[in-house]
């Protein structure tokens, strides 16, 4: 009778032997990666033969087509391959320059006859690849060179990497609506950076205009006065300029809104004093920095005047002493005996 059927084991299954496993000490990635064996590779391993020698396209004058290469076989290489493969020499003389001059014919049609041509129907002709990449600006315009060595002459002048290039293209062309989905995601926070900079660019040239038209004009005591909420978070040199202001003659009371308000020309003070000028408040402060005026003194008590200290002292010694152990010990209890009396007395 079979154990198991389509779906599953058939009821409960008895076991008699139980055994357990674990990895050794030293089988993580990089013990099993030194113990690899290097093996010998067929030369023609990640290169494959590409036939060159008919491109099928017709030439930039439409006399005929486009010659082959010299060679005619072109070793296609990939990303990998054996080490002893050997890459094709191209090109090769003789004529080894007839297919990359017409090739660069064919690829810088479009742009000459682009700037002649004034219907505006695009010209159809072999791609340079890359072109877009290298521009520096929209008037660049950038033409296939076979005689320079850079990497976008070089990658276009030679049929091996014009695959490759192809093969890249042809990726872009499958997911260009899902590309273009994540570029536009990709846009809109760009766009948003940009709106942030330049807020930030108008915010910095309305406080420079600010402090050019209004704080650079004020006399020195009011723009202290106005600082004063930020005056802790601002660098005096090794200090703060509150700090500093602490360490002069200068009050910081003097640089306060309350100070301002009770000081301000038509404030309730001035209306009192009957002041016929204005109030000076730079005044006051630059002669009270110049310790040519104080502020008023802590208030003192007067010479001869009692006070609750002596009071006590005086009325203490006259008591009894039973009282004063009360006073000391039982205030609350003297405290309702006084009430009692007062009540009973009542």
């Amino acid at each position: 009778m079979a154990s198991w059927h389509a779906g599953g084991a058939r009821g409960e299954m008895p076991f008699y032997h139980e055994w357990f496993f674990r990895t050794g000490i030293n089988a993580d990635f990089e013990s099993l990666v030194r113990i690899l064996e290097p093996r010998p590779m067929p030369a023609n391993v990640g290169i494959r033969d590409m036939d060159c020698h008919r491109p099928d396209f017709i030439t930039a004058d439409g006399a005929g087509e486009l010659p082959g290469t010299r060679p005619e076989l072109l070793g296609l290489e990939g990303a990998l391959k054996s080490p002893t493969a050997q890459s094709t020499v191209f090109p090769q003389p003789p004529n080894e320059l007839a297919f990359q001059q017409e090739l660069q014919h064919i690829v810088n049609l479009q742009f000459e006859v682009t700037g002649t041509d004034v219907s505006g129907d695009p010209v159809i002709s072999l791609p340079l690849y890359g072109g877009k990449h290298a521009k520096k600006s929209a008037a660049d315009v950038i033409k296939l060179d076979i005689a320079r060595g850079s990497w976008l002459h070089a990658l276009n002048k030679d049929p091996r990497w014009r695959v490759a290039a192809g093969f890249g293209t042809a990726v872009i062309q499958k997911g260009q609506e899902e590309y273009m989905r994540k570029a536009w995601a990709q846009v809109q926070k760009v766009l948003e950076a940009n709106a942030r900079i330049r807020s930030t660019l108008f915010y910095m040239k309305v406080a420079l205009e600010l402090t050019r038209t209004t704080l650079s004009a004020l006399p020195a005591p009011q723009l202290l006065a106005l600082a004063r909420p930020v005056l802790a978070k601002v660098m005096g040199s090794p200090t703060t300029l509150l700090h500093q202001i602490r360490a002069s003659h200068l009050p910081v009371a003097t640089l306060s809104g309350a100070m301002r308000r009770l000081l301000r020309p038509r404030g309730r003070l001035t209306a009192r004093l009957g002041a016929t000028r204005p109030f000076d408040y730079g005044d006051l402060v630059t002669r009270i920095n110049d310790a040519a005026l104080s502020a008023a003194p802590p208030r003192a008590t007067p010479q001869g005047l009692p006070n609750t200290a002596e009071l006590a002292h005086d009325i203490l010694p006259t008591l009894p002493a039973w009282l004063l152990w009360l006073i000391r010990h039982s205030r609350w209890l003297l405290l309702i005996v006084v009430l009692l009396a007062l009540l009973i007395g009542s």
